[in-house]
């Protein structure tokens, strides 16, 4: 499977962590959802992923570290969503990121000064 998008439905409790298995998975949507707890870690094993988009999904919490794997990824949506803790600084290390949406969550402290590495952004 390349692309899972399961965008705009009432899908709700946790995300399967088995979707972390999905080894060849370019695109996964799962915005616009009524997901609850936390993003399972095993998303991180997605390293061929360059599209994920998680904006509204209901899902909260910090943001896995295992996504520091993810760097393939050229859009991410993780607006309106309850995350939380610090923005990680490994996203500055997706060099190859486009456009990232971080608006209306619960992040706190400053924006991470590895963001100076995102020289192909067009979108923040």
């Amino acid at each position: 499977m390349v692309v899972l998008s399961l965008s705009h439905n009432q899908f709700s409790g946790t995300i399967p962590k088995e979707i972390g298995n999905l080894k060849e998975l370019d695109l996964l949507a799962i915005s616009s959802n009524n997901f609850s707890g936390s993003l399972p870690p095993e998303l991180g094993n997605l390293v061929k992923m360059q599209g994920l988009y998680m904006d509204s999904c209901g899902c909260g919490g910090e943001i896995p570290s295992t996504f520091a794997n993810l760097r393939e990824l050229r859009h991410m949506w993780a607006s309106d969503s309850p995350f939380s803790g610090k923005i990680p600084d490994f996203i500055g290390n997706w060099t190859k990121l486009l456009r990232l949406r971080l608006q209306g969550n619960n992040f706190e402290g400053p924006i991470p000064a590895t963001f100076s590495n995102l020289t192909s952004l067009t979108s923040l």
